[in-house]
């Protein structure tokens, strides 16, 4: 987008497509169900969810050799969480007392930290790989594409190319 004022009405302008077309988007809120005495609840999140926070130097090399276009490796990247999902779901929900709505996501967002890695670096048996970190705190690089992808834009290109003629591991 040119300017914020052009971005915010986008996000407004797809907010009502999809009201139009019946859906509740869920913007940093939930929505509890009940029914016959179960209840579960429905949570949306904006654009923050498995926020990426950092690259192992592997998968920074790896995009190197492809001029850091993820679209020539298919399947060779993914997204690991530094915490992961089990214990995440545990700490949530594993509980006598729910959290409050703001404490819960708190906590979610927090767990819900990612690195850029091989898919083979991935791997709950092994040690979390080490990682370039990344200063992301708006998700504003490779923000999600859909639920198992990122975007992979220029812009993102061009901060990995940066990012490998100066790295710095965690």
């Amino acid at each position: 987008w040119s300017s914020e004022k052009e971005k915010s009405e986008n996000l407004e302008r797809l907010k009502q497509i999809h009201a139009d077309m019946g859906w509740r988007l869920l913007m940093n809120e939930h929505l509890p169900l009940k029914k016959d005495g179960a209840q579960i609840a429905i949570m949306g999140i904006e654009n923050f969810g498995w926020r990426v926070v950092g690259i192992t130097p592997e998968a920074l090399a790896l995009l190197a050799t492809q001029e850091f276009r993820k679209d020539k490796l298919p399947g060779r990247l993914c997204r690991g969480h530094v915490v992961g999902r089990i214990e995440t779901t545990r700490l949530l929900f594993d509980r006598e007392d729910p959290f409050s709505v703001e404490k819960f996501f708190e906590l979610f967002l927090k767990n819900d930290e990612t690195v850029l890695m091989l898919k083979e670096q991935n791997n709950i048996s092994q040690t979390f790989p080490k990682f370039i970190s990344i200063n992301n705190p708006d998700c504003e690089l490779f923000p999600n594409g859909s639920l198992i992808a990122w975007k992979h834009r220029q812009k993102e290109r061009d901060f990995l190319r940066q990012l490998h003629e100066t790295p710095n591991v965690t």
